[in-house]
């Protein structure tokens, strides 16, 4: 990541501790579909937030469907940072929720 870069950040631990780490001069803008993620980056005067919306999931609390698909296809991401729960030997990423995928995909 480097200054002015538009960056997703995906729900997940993994993610969210990604979020945390961010050095405090860093200048991003940081787009992200999970709840926790936008309210740890929110608090950064150096980095423009923006939590796309959609269907929120109970279990992850973050957004996710057709609404936060389109939301996301607005925006020209420089860096994006998923979360999977596999990765197969061939590449293949895996969700454990179907209605992930989609969004997941277009990213």
């Amino acid at each position: 990541m480097s200054y002015g870069n538009t960056v997703y950040f995906d729900s997940g631990s993994t993610s969210f501790c990604l979020a945390q780490s961010l050095p405090s001069d860093i200048h991003i803008l940081a787009v992200t579909n999970a709840l926790n993620i936008c309210s740890e980056l929110t608090y950064r005067s150096n980095i423009s937030t923006i939590m796309i919306g959609g269907e929120i999931s109970r279990n992850t609390l973050s957004s996710r469907g057709t609404l936060s698909e389109e939301m996301l296809k607005l925006f020209r991401l420089d860096v994006a940072f998923l979360g999977a729960n596999s990765i197969e030997l061939d590449g293949k990423i895996y969700t454990a929720n179907v209605n992930e995928t989609g969004l997941k995909r277009l990213l």
